[in-house]
Formats: C-alpha cells, sequence, structure tokens
C-alpha cells in the first residue's frame, strides 16, 4: 500500500508539473519558452 501511494504521489507531482507548464505557456503564448 506504501508503495502504491507513494507511485501515486510521484504521478500526481508529475502530472500537476506538467499540467502546470502547459497552463502556463498556454497562457503566456508569446513569451519564449523557458
Amino acid at each position: 500500500i506504501l508503495i502504491i501511494k507513494g507511485i501515486n504521489h510521484t504521478v500526481g507531482v508529475v502530472l500537476l508539473v506538467i499540467v502546470g507548464g502547459y497552463l502556463r505557456l498556454d497562457l503566456t503564448p508569446l513569451d519564449p519558452p523557458g
């Protein structure tokens, strides 16, 4: 159970980073990457 929770937590963090980066790029499409 602890391992599953750890995997879910890691996947959640990765998804947050990806979604956050996508939304940030979507909100500021004119800004250069980086």
